[in-house]
This record gives structure tokens, C-alpha cells and sequence, in this order.
């Protein structure tokens, strides 16, 4: 005959096999409130391919989440920096759990959006329709500056047809997606004898500022002609021909070019690179090996000793 004890541990075994992989801490209490609301879970892409992901790289430090009716143009519900809390654990960091305080008789089926990393609540309160939402930009950065994780890199994320009278019992998820890329550099001195010191690099004319939601058609007359150039990164030494470096840019109908800056033989040699740099998509990974061979390989023309190749993934 079962015992009390034993219906208990099988009600708690089956409630810990039916949880999902990123769910709220087990050893937090359950607030008889939550059951009332809608539950999302936003998930910020990570690359399996990337060796060096970095928390900051996929910090939510603000979210915002807009409605309309499926199909429709108009926001019918809208949370503005809406709460959150961890999620995953030490599993999966960068889960976060959205409670969207919706009453029963408005949780139903919507189209959803994303806006994450972005502080300008004015302009989010602004929008009221998806035109609104498709020329929402990220704030300009200024000349001679860089994007950078310190307040989070901007993303985005959309759900059409999600069925928010189910989002009580088991959480939605929303996949969320950097508008920017990651470009991550790798620089290689082939001859022991030929290293450069002070090794640098910077990416010029790149763009100050993107799109939250993408845009199908997009011409490099939109950007303007205030293009940015990054200032100089300096890059860390592996062994002893080999440097690495990091800088993220936005995505862009315009292509920048790689500057690397180094002093080689005491003297400071610039190289630029653009007709192999990529044309930067969102939510990329470029890996950028650059060689610099010794002074022997150069050709008959004068060209720089200076090689280019990129490879890209899904960041």
C-alpha cells in the first residue's frame, strides 16, 4: 500500500521532469501572483562555435515588450522596462523570466516584440504602431567612438501568434538576437623575427547606429555621412607571434575596413584592409585572421605584406 509520503515524492519527481531547462530558481518560493500573469522566456543567442563567449555579451539589463493583434499594425499592449529575474541557473545565465501582468480576459493571442538594452523610454512610450517600431533606432555613436558591452549590446526578438492564454502553465519563449556583430580579430606574425610591438587595430567607417527591427531594404544613403571611426583597441598577446583582439559594430548596408597598427623594426607601419572585411550582419560572428609576413614575401609591385581571411558564423 502507497503512503502519503510516497504520492508526495512522485508529485514533486514529475513536477521536476515536466520543468523546462531554463526555469526559475527551484529554491525561490512560488508567489500565488505569478499563476495570475503571462510568463515569457527571453533568450539572448549564444554560438556554440564561439570559444570566448562573455557574459556581458548576452546581459539583458532592460526589457520592453509591445502587442498588437495578430496581424495588425497598432500596440494594444505595451510593458516599458518590464521586470524580470533569472532564470537557468548557472546553466543557462543569460535566461531571463518576464511576468506580464495581463488579466485573464486579455490573454490571448498576440504578435510580440522584443526591444531589450535600450534606455530611451521616451521614445519606447512613442510607439504606437509597427512603422513606429520599424524606424526605432539605437542611440548614435559619437566620432571617434566604439559599441561597447558596458550597457548592454541592443537586441531584438519577435514572436507572431503567441498564445498568451497558455503562457500561464508553461512559459513562451522568445529567441532574442543582437543587432550588432562580433568581429573578432586574430593576428599572426609568420616570422619569428619579423613581430611586431603595440599592436592595434581599429575598424573605419563604420556605421553609428542601427535598426532594432530589420529592414529589407536598407542603402548606404541612410547611414548619412557620419560614419564612424573606431579608436584604436589594443590587442593581447597569445605566444609569440600571435595577438587577439575584439569590437563589435552594428549591422550595416555599408562595408567598414580593418586598420591594424604596429611597430615593426622600430618604425609604425599602418595596414587597412576592406576588400576582404565583411559587410556586417546582425548577430554574427566573423573571425578575421590577419598574417604579416616578413619583408622577403613582399611583391614585385611594393604591396604590403599584410594577408586578410575571414571566416563567419551564427554568433
Amino acid at each position: 500500500m502507497r503512503t502519503p509520503s510516497l504520492y508526495l515524492y512522485l508529485a514533486l519527481l514529475w513536477l521536476t521532469l515536466a520543468g523546462s531547462a531554463c526555469t526559475s530558481n527551484p529554491h525561490e518560493p512560488v508567489l500565488e501572483e505569478a499563476s495570475k500573469g503571462v510568463e515569457l522566456l527571453l533568450l539572448p543567442s549564444r554560438s556554440a562555435g564561439d570559444n570566448d563567449n562573455l557574459p556581458q555579451e548576452y546581459a539583458l539589463l532592460n526589457l520592453s515588450l509591445l502587442l498588437t493583434e495578430p496581424g495588425d499594425d497598432r500596440f494594444v499592449q505595451r510593458f516599458v522596462h518590464t521586470s524580470f529575474s533569472g532564470a537557468g541557473g548557472d546553466a543557462s545565465p543569460a535566461c531571463k523570466l518576464v511576468n506580464l501582468p495581463l488579466d485573464e480576459a486579455l490573454q490571448r493571442t498576440y504578435d510580440l516584440y522584443v526591444v531589450a538594452n535600450f534606455d530611451n523610454t521616451d521614445a519606447l512610450n512613442r510607439l504606437q504602431t509597427l512603422s513606429d517600431l520599424r524606424d526605432l533606432t539605437t542611440p548614435k555613436l559619437l566620432p571617434n567612438n566604439r559599441l561597447s558591452t558596458e550597457r548592454g549590446l541592443p537586441m531584438y526578438g519577435e514572436l507572431p501568434g503567441a498564445d498568451l492564454s497558455t503562457a500561464g502553465a508553461q512559459p513562451l519563449t522568445v529567441s532574442l538576437q543582437r543587432i550588432c556583430a562580433k568581429v573578432r580579430v586574430t593576428l599572426t606574425f609568420t616570422d619569428p623575427h619579423w613581430v611586431g610591438t603595440d599592436n592595434r587595430f581599429s575598424l573605419n567607417d563604420a556605421a553609428p547606429f542601427a535598426y532594432f527591427m530589420p529592414r529589407q531594404e536598407w542603402t548606404p544613403q541612410q547611414m548619412g555621412t557620419n560614419l564612424v571611426n573606431y579608436l584604436y583597441l589594443a590587442m593581447t598577446q597569445v605566444d609569440s607571434q600571435t595577438f587577439t583582439g575584439t569590437a563589435y559594430v552594428y549591422e550595416s548596408p555599408v562595408q567598414p575596413a580593418l586598420e591594424l597598427y604596429t611597430i615593426l623594426n622600430n618604425r609604425e607601419r599602418r595596414f587597412v584592409a576592406r576588400d576582404h572585411f565583411p559587410l556586417p550582419v546582425r548577430n554574427r560572428l566573423y573571425d578575421i585572421l590577419l598574417e604579416v609576413l616578413p619583408p622577403l614575401t613582399r611583391t614585385e609591385d611594393g604591396a604590403s605584406p599584410f594577408r586578410l581571411v575571414c571566416h563567419q558564423t551564427e554568433w
